[in-house]
């Protein structure tokens, strides 16, 4: 260490308990942003998890005009090629061909409209998360007349498990398509939508009512992580090359989602800068306390040679001193507040229900998500904050007038 780090260090031992204050003024901040960072990722997660997760997938793919109108015979042709190439890709992760429809389901005397989704129920697995979204009976096994419900046309229906369903639809060629299906599940996804006016059966029985023959309308993919959405988008773009084909990232296709979770992300880091904005306002106040309190001291030093630049570089080794407890002090604190989250949650339960948010309904127990990516940024932003936050008083001491400074009693 050098002659200054080694007097910056003591200097922070001689006024031990306003060090100690100060410091960790500065790591509970550090500590609640920790926190509050890993509960709106967590948060932010499953809001991401329940639209993207349970029914979007991380992109799709349309005839052109499919998305505008959802016209039933805008359909993809050929698919199972284009599929298999998919599937092959090393950044797909689960490749799901689907085709929907609107239809009019009805259970004894009690009907519902219902939008129809016919999936392949292994290859669904690997995109979206509706086969562990079963809260009643079992999901698809690829059976032909079974139908798996969402928990809210359930209820409207009065279906419960065994009951046959009555869909009546009109089918591309213009017929109308009608067919009776058995309940086997009944699920809950946290979408409103698609818990109030989701149902889903086999590929082979929608493709059959609706007469598509072996078309669909969409293709669901997934990635192994939501960060490389970009390169799955950019790799099927490639892999479509050469067929009439709209292929698009979720951000796109649920563009009030993504904005959503775009702005409260910026809203969480605004709220952290202004809580690192008040805890500067420790590390300023003790460092022109410091200094006021050693005016003598530093016009001795002055004197004896010390070089303003020296004196400035002082004050400053000092902040990173109480910087450096601080970050040692908050880190560990914060980092052990966000592994709570991630593996209890926070249960708030006892302050309301099932939380509702954009058409989203979320489970009442929010499960945090601990990055330590995120943990490093807010360290560093401390580290920053903290120093602009000496320069005044650092400064201060620099142009110090030796002569005065050592007429101070």
């Amino acid at each position: 260490m050098s002659i200054l780090s080694r007097i910056a260090w003591r200097n922070v031992g001689r006024h031990l308990r306003r060090s100690i204050i100060t410091a960790t003024a500065m790591g509970v901040g550090v500590a609640m942003c920790i926190a509050i960072i890993a509960f709106a990722d967590g948060w932010l997660g499953q809001m991401f998890e329940t639209v993207v997760g349970q029914q979007v997938g991380h992109g799709q793919i349309h005839s052109p005009d499919y998305p505008r109108q959802r016209l039933i015979y805008e359909t993809i042709e050929d698919t199972r090629g284009l599929v298999d190439a998919l599937d092959a890709l090393e950044v797909t992760a689960g490749v799901s061909p689907r085709a929907q429809g609107f239809a009019l389901l009805a259970v004894g005397e009690e009907a519902a409209g219902a939008q129809l989704v016919g999936i392949d129920p292994e290859r669904e697995r690997t995109v979206t998360g509706i086969a562990g979204s079963i809260i009643e009976g079992s999901y698809l096994d690829g059976t032909s007349g079974q139908i798996i419900l969402g928990m809210g046309i359930a209820e409207s229906l009065r279906a419960s498990l065994g009951d046959e369903v009555v869909a009546v639809t009109q089918a591309a060629d213009g017929s109308m398509g009608n067919e009776i299906y058995e309940v086997i599940g009944i699920y809950r996804t946290g979408s409103a939508r698609l818990d109030r006016g989701g149902a889903f059966v086999s590929l082979n029985d929608i493709q059959e009512l609706l007469v598509l023959g072996g078309d669909v309308h969409e293709i669901a993919m997934a990635t192994h992580h939501r960060d490389d959405v970009d390169a799955l988008v950019s790799t099927a773009r490639e892999v479509a090359a050469g067929r009439d084909l709209l292929v698009r990232p979720w951000t796109e296709i649920d563009p009030a989602t993504a904005q959503i979770l775009s702005m409260m992300d910026a809203v969480i880091w605004i709220i952290l800068f202004f809580i690192f904005s008040v805890a500067s306002l420790g590390v300023l106040n003790t460092m022109l306390m410091s200094v006021f309190e050693r005016i003598r001291e530093l016009g001795v030093l002055q004197a004896l040679g010390l070089r303003p630049f020296k004196v400035l570089r002082l004050v400053l080794w000092e902040t990173l001193f109480l910087s450096l407890l601080a970050a040692i002090m908050g880190g560990s604190v914060g980092v052990l507040l966000a592994h709570l989250l991630e593996v209890r949650g926070l249960d708030l339960s006892a302050l309301m229900g099932d939380i509702t948010y954009g058409g989203m309904i979320f489970e009442p127990i929010i499960f945090g998500e601990l990055r330590f990516d995120r943990v490093l940024v807010i360290i560093a932003f401390m580290f920053v904050i903290s120093f602009l936050a000496s320069i005044w008083p650092a400064v201060r001491a620099a142009r110090l007038d030796p002569v005065a400074a050592m007429r101070q009693t």
